[in-house]
């Protein structure tokens, strides 16, 4: 087993200790950047916690289900005016 790390390195076969601490160093940075905008994406996610994702599909669902109740409802309005209509026209004929 190498006791360094230049033979992990190929493109810096000769690269002084430092340089490669320095490397490594920004690799570890790096990955703590990465960690921590993960662990804020998990936190706060962008589109909601999933208890307000559920309460918003909820709502939806209700919100849905009133307009289909009006829908049916002007449905049968615009029948009844239609029936009132030929009604009327019969009526007028007679």
């Amino acid at each position: 087993m190498p006791r360094n790390f230049s033979s992990f390195f190929p493109g810096k076969a000769g690269a002084a200790p430092s340089e490669v601490r320095r490397w490594l160093q920004i690799a570890v940075g790096l990955l703590v950047v990465v960690n921590l905008v993960t662990l804020y994406l998990y936190i706060a996610p962008p589109g909601g916690t999933r208890r307000e994702l559920t309460q918003q599909s909820e709502e939806l669902k209700s919100e849905i289900a009133s307009v289909k109740a009006r829908t049916t409802r002007l449905r049968t309005v615009s029948a009844k005016v239609q029936v009132g209509g030929n009604e009327s026209s019969d009526f007028e004929t007679k």
